[in-house]
């Protein structure tokens, strides 16, 4: 590149001759033809190329340089480089040197010429200050002139080779630079009509130019992007699912610790991930981690509450937003855990420990939560159309939830809040409902509470029936296990002692529709032979089609209700253990000494 193209005719050559000279003392580098075309070579091809590589084009204004009356003279040239100057927008600078001609007169070489402001070197002026003013105006934002130069330059080779090979496109630094300088020419066309010598503004060579490098270093980041990415695409994917699979693999561990820790696993980003659309989720994951459904596992006896430091967890496993429809939790610990939005539909926590846990919005449609300890728990929202049988709800939030068609008997529900719960269908028979806050209860009618425990209960004003009913007895709550297994001994042997002798033999067998559930793994259809001899239950035998058998011996028999056919002590495999058994044929047996249950139905 050169500062500057200057471009006369012939007759001007000594006027030339001296401002070439001084440029050149002062640092300026100067195109002229008779000192920059090599002999030999194309001469219109080099004075093109002489235009495109300066920063400005200086035209000496003459009576010879723009006397168009001959195509053939000095004039001729002089158009042709004037008009491929203005074709490439660049800066142009005319410069009048000698008098004798109309400067008006028509016959300018080009219309740019009378565009722009002329500088005097004629005999009344100093060359000097006139010099000084040709050089300020030469280095007027010389670093935007200089882009311009040098994107002419790019752009006309990128065009001379077809605009097909993109090893001329610019990428990265200059690319960045050439879009700032398309920004700030863009302005200038705006700029250019308050200004003596106007800036030169971007071609639409120029401009296509630099689209199309933003296109192909778009593409070349794609490319790089790709190279990087595929085999996180193909690699990652791939190891990810095998640790899910590992996890899934260590649920069924007898180490509760790792049991735990794979749970912790699948289920760490569910509550973050809750609203995000499922076909986004694998994306979610890599962000919150995973969200893998618990659905049908086995998370029998596992603890899910805070360890103690020796154990390595000091928090609670976040349960919250997971599946657990058709999981086994049978004696798990679940206290003090946040349940929210889980579900648990069809699930079986018989035994399991939810005392304290928060339930909010929970779906439990189904759940067997027979045996649970959800004392304190906060199941506000939450649909629970579930068996509750024995379960220990003493505490509980139930505030506004669906328990319709929900199985509550013999469930402890003291001082629990029902208000404003939906009880369609509900059943309470046996159930402790002391102080229970059943006031705005929905759907509930006096035969769900007729056969409950009503002592100090907020019922709704429309149930004519006696909230302190059975204040005079003693809460069974307030019972320990032992307490009253003892209680109903000493009644049952009053009972036979009053009692004639009688010799009754009866057996009751059948194979129930789900098999025979107990916290201890069995396979198999299951047969239960109940005998009763001489006024006593003597003794109930279940026996798994693989042989394998738990010895029960019931040793007590009190009756029960048209719910509960009866209940009483019994010893199961030689433990001390009370049962109820019920009129749907099932029965149930709480071993006192790890407080695990065995139901059958």
């Amino acid at each position: 590149m050169s500062d500057l193209f200057i471009s006369y005719a012939r007759d001007d050559n000594d006027f030339v001759q001296k401002l070439h000279a001084v440029f050149e003392a002062g640092g300026q580098d100067a195109w002229l033809d008779c000192f920059d075309i090599p002999k030999g070579e194309k001469f219109w091809d080099e004075i093109t190329q002489g235009i495109d590589g300066a920063n400005a084009f200086v035209f000496i204004i003459s009576p010879s340089s723009v006397d168009k009356a001959s195509w053939l003279g000095n004039g001729a040239y002089c158009r042709r480089e004037i008009e491929h100057a203005a074709r490439g927008n660049k800066r142009i600078i005319p410069i009048v040197y000698q008098e004798g001609f109309n400067l008006n007169q028509e016959i300018l070489a080009h219309q740019v010429l009378g565009e722009r402001n002329w500088i005097f070197f004629t005999p009344q002026y100093d060359f000097e200050t006139q010099f000084q003013e040709l050089l300020r105006t030469l280095k007027t934002d010389i670093a935007y002139v200089k882009k311009h130069t040098e994107l002419t330059l790019a752009a006309e080779i990128w065009d001379k080779r077809g605009r097909k090979d993109r090893s001329t496109l610019w990428h990265g630094k200059r690319l960045v630079e050439a879009e700032k300088w398309l920004r700030r020419g863009e302005a200038k066309s705006l700029e250019n009509t308050k200004l003596k010598y106007p800036d030169p503004t971007p071609t639409s060579l120029q401009k296509i130019f630099i689209i199309e490098s933003q296109k192909y270093a778009k593409f070349r980041r794609i490319v790089m992007a790709s190279l990087v990415l595929i085999p996180l695409f193909v690699i990652e994917p791939y190891q990810r699912e095998q640790a899910v699979k590992q996890d899934f693999d260590r649920l069924s561990s007898t180490n509760q610790i790792d049991k735990r820790q794979a749970v912790v696993n699948l289920v760490k980003g569910c509550w973050e991930l809750r609203e995000w659309r499922k076909e986004l989720l694998p994306i979610g994951e890599r962000i919150h981690g995973n969200c893998r459904s618990l659905s049908n596992s086995n998370l029998d006896n596992i603890n899910f509450s805070g360890i103690s430091p020796g154990g390595g967890y000091t928090e609670g496993v976040d349960l919250r937003n997971v599946e657990l429809d058709g999981s086994t939790l049978r004696n798990a610990i679940l206290s003090g855990i946040e349940f929210n939005h889980a579900s648990f539909y069809g699930a079986n926590l018989q035994g399991a420990n939810l005392s304290r846990s928060i339930l909010n919005n929970s779906f439990l449609n189904g759940a067997n939560l027979s045996g649970s300890d959800l004392s304190s728990a906060n199941l506000r929202d939450s649909k629970l159309s579930a068996i509750f049988a024995d379960a220990n709800l003493s505490w509980a939030n139930l505030k506004n939830s669906n328990l319709a068609m929900a199985r509550l008997n013999n469930a402890s529900l003291y001082y629990a809040d029902l208000s404003d719960t939906n009880l369609y269908g509900t059943t309470f028979d046996g159930a402790d409902l002391s102080n229970t806050n059943m006031n705005n209860a929905k759907e509930l009618t006096l035969e769900q509470v007729k056969l409950a425990k009503l002592c100090k209960t907020k019922l709704p004003p429309d149930l004519k029936i006696n909230p302190d009913r059975d204040c005079s007895v003693k809460p069974s709550s307030q019972f320990s296990l032992r307490q009253s297994i003892e209680s109903s001994s000493k009644q049952e042997e009053e009972s036979t002692d009053s009692s004639p002798s009688r010799s009754v033999y009866a057996t009751d067998s059948f194979t129930p529709r789900n098999n025979c559930q107990s916290s201890v793994q069995k396979k198999g259809r299951c047969r239960i032979t109940r005998t009763y001899k001489d006024g006593k239950w003597s003794g109930v035998t279940i026996s798994w089609s693989d042989d394998v058998e738990t010895n029960i011996v019931i040793e007590t028999v009190n009756a029960g209700n048209r719910i509960t056919s009866t209940h009483g002590k019994a010893r199961v495999d030689g433990k001390l253990a009370e049962y109820s058994t019920f009129s749907d044929g099932g029965i149930c047996f709480r071993v006192l000494e790890d407080n695990s249950t065995l139901c059958y139905r």
